[in-house]
């Protein structure tokens, strides 16, 4: 597994498989997960993932180890304090992401 943040794009991209899509499932306008020829889904891109992800739709849909389920819990955006959006983006991007990205990587490291 691996994630990736295009910062151009404001996109990060969850790989669950190193295998080619076989299709896209639009999720909501800004939510994609690619499945491969058996449905099972290996990948997820999130444009502007500061925002809420539809994450139990996405789980209720399709199969999720624990391990990706813990992945994808780690990525979304801290729900407890709504960060304002001026603190989420810049000129350069989402900088607030960015934190939120190294302390997941912190904690996966410390797992």
């Amino acid at each position: 597994m691996y994630f990736s943040y295009d910062l151009q794009a404001d996109a990060l991209y969850v790989g669950f498989a190193p295998a080619i899509a076989a299709e896209t499932h639009v999720i909501d306008e800004g939510t994609l997960v690619d499945v491969d020829d058996q449905g099972a889904i290996i990948g997820l891109e999130v444009i502007n993932p500061t925002r809420q992800w539809p994450f139990d739709q996405i789980c209720e849909k399709y199969s999720l180890t624990t391990e990706q389920r813990q992945l994808v819990e780690m990525l979304l955006p801290p729900q407890a304090e709504p960060v304002p959006e001026t603190l989420w983006t810049s000129s350069t991007g989402s900088v607030a992401f960015h934190r939120h990205i190294g302390r997941s990587l912190a904690r996966l490291q410390d797992a």
